[in-house]
């Protein structure tokens, strides 16, 4: 969308890291744990950018689903609910980390049982937040998205270019 050529590397960051903090906070701690992680191994002139998204719902925290029990379970947990989605953003660039964040509120429809089985059974729930993908099947479930789309999807393109911008 911004019309930049990249690379995709895949840090090596434990995603647990046992803290107590908010989903804002954490969401933004990883993002630049993951973004100085793969410059390391950058030369200076790159521009690393590390995401990271988390799903919060009654103030707890929902990650990635380590397997389709947790996975049904997290989804039987948003159905019929509103949460909260942040993705925080971190650009690493000549030594230098920015930080930024992209908000949303998802509501979703009631999902029944059958629903969610079905879902489930895609594998599409895996390695992301919530267990689900708002841009893939899973949007079906959604009935209204109030703040950052891109921040649901887990790259929030307007907060990434206004960084870009300042550091270039």
């Amino acid at each position: 969308m911004l019309g930049v050529k990249f690379v995709k590397i895949v840090s090596k960051v434990d995603e647990n890291i046992g803290q107590k903090l908010t989903p804002l906070m954490l969401c933004k701690e990883l993002a630049k744990r993951k973004a100085e992680d793969v410059a390391k191994n950058c030369d200076e002139k790159c521009i690393v950018i590390g995401a990271d998204t988390f799903v919060s719902l009654d103030n707890k925290i929902i990650g990635k689903p380590k397997d389709m029990e947790e996975a049904r379970f997290f989804l039987e947990q948003l159905s019929g609910r509103t949460h909260s989605v942040y993705t925080g953003i971190a650009v690493h660039y000549k030594k230098e980390t920015l930080l930024s964040y992209g908000k949303a509120k998802v509501t979703f429809d009631d999902v029944d049982k059958v629903q969610i089985d079905q879902y489930v059974r895609t594998k599409e729930p895996y390695d992301k937040a919530g267990g689900y993908a708002l841009q893939g099947l899973a949007g079906q479930f959604i009935t209204k998205i109030h703040g950052d789309w891109f921040a649901v999807v887990g790259l929030p393109v307007k907060e990434l270019a206004d960084i870009v911008r300042k550091i270039l």
